[in-house]
């Protein structure tokens, strides 16, 4: 295991999603700015979801053949100007236009990353893939965090000063780039001309379907639980930090459901972790006060532990082309579950936000059941080797 490699991935991967995840805190305050419906708040997170996901395989195909040296800290700056100008938007289209790029960024920046942390984790796959979606989770639970704080003091338009760390970070992943640039050996790569060709395809299918679900239901609660806390006469501030709290432990427990696929097996930690979130989010749904906090932060656990447990058992499926397997699950799957959450805000419009938030509980349940169909398998990847320094 290549321990200062999964580092540096790690702490780009947490700032990247820091910018990512700003969107749910700053949605309330576009929908008072622009007068949105739900519908409109949905698409927004459509959107972004779309874009930062549909290219994912076309940039990790990219990243099995030549070298991309610049996506990693290319992808970061451009997340964090976009970011930076969110805050700025005159109306409702330059949002979407500025949403759209900001989520080509990002889809630039995790195939090679995920690529790179995978090929760095030698026979522990599960936990070194589990250290890179650490620093992503977390990032993702700092988001909130950050963009409320702007806000707060700065109101809209400070997120302006979002630019100022992914600069400072931007320059330091540049620097370290080094320590990160890794690819399969190709000489070991017999599926290099036909990756498909050794591919078992309904056994993946079943798995973007269920990564898919369990994308759904991250993205739609991360979405609308603002607004939903907002309706239970939560203030915008806490609302951000329980979103932050929810998505911070489930961080912690992605890196723990790394380890035990290591030595249980990845099925077992992924189905079991499925099959509690429902209860526990129900509990939450019907619960007030305190407890509700407990029960919303054992929920975000359960749904986020099974995360590094996908792209695992999808390198394991296509040993020699993981970057296009990162693309393929992260890209697809989150795209189509980007999709299901204007799905969710339709249902809002219509029915309520409550109802939703309802359904969004019970998609990982289903995402569950296809665990049985899938196998257990140990698949070796192929040596990593430092691509050389073009520059």
């Amino acid at each position: 295991m290549k321990k200062l490699s999964l580092i540096v991935m790690s702490l780009s991967h947490m700032f990247i999603d820091i910018y990512n995840n700003v969107l749910p805190v700053l949605l309330p305050l576009f929908v008072l700015q622009f007068s949105l419906s739900y519908t409109q708040v949905g698409l927004v997170v459509a959107l972004f979801s779309i874009s930062s996901s549909l290219v994912q395989p076309i940039f990790g195909f990219i990243s099995d053949r030549w070298r991309t040296n610049w996506f990693l800290p290319g992808g970061i700056l451009g997340v964090s100007i976009l970011a930076s100008l969110l805050g700025l938007a005159p109306n409702y289209s330059f949002l979407m236009v500025a949403i759209g790029l900001m989520g080509i960024s990002s889809a630039i920046f995790h195939p090679r990353g995920l690529t790179s942390a995978s090929l760095a984790s030698g026979e522990r796959r599960g936990l070194g893939v589990s250290i890179f979606t650490l620093g992503g989770n977390i990032g993702f639970a700092l988001g909130p965090i950050l963009a409320a704080f702007v806000v707060l003091h700065w109101g809209l338009r400070g997120t302006v000063f979002l630019l100022i760390p992914g600069i400072i970070i931007t320059a330091l992943t540049f620097y370290l780039r080094r320590h990160f640039y890794l690819v399969p050996q190709r000489e070991l790569r017999t599926e290099k001309e036909h990756p498909f060709s050794q591919l078992p395809l309904s056994e993946f299918l079943v798995l973007c379907s269920l990564v898919t679900l369990r994308a759904w239901a991250v993205q739609g609660i991360v979405a609308f639980l603002p607004l939903y806390l907002q309706n239970r006469e939560v203030p915008l501030h806490m609302a951000g930090n329980l979103l932050s709290a929810f998505l911070f432990s489930g961080a912690v427990a992605g890196l723990l459901g790394g380890y035990l696929s290591d030595i249980l097996g990845r099925k077992a930690v992924m189905s079991s972790s499925l099959f509690l979130f429902t209860p526990l989010m129900f509990l939450f749904l019907q619960s007030t006060g305190k407890l509700s906090m407990v029960f919303l932060i054992l929920a975000g656990t359960m749904l986020l532990t099974s995360a590094p447990l996908s792209f695992v058992m999808a390198h394991e499926m296509m040993p020699s082309n993981i970057g296009l397997a990162s693309g393929l699950i992260m890209g697809l799957a989150f795209g189509m579950g980007g999709l299901g959450v204007g799905v969710t805000g339709m249902i809002a419009d219509r029915l309520g936000l409550g109802f939703s938030m309802t359904i969004l509980s019970l998609l990982p349940l289903l995402a569950a059941l296809m665990t049985f169909l899938l196998k257990e398998r140990r698949a070796t990847l192929a040596p990593a080797n430092p691509i050389p320094r073009s520059d």
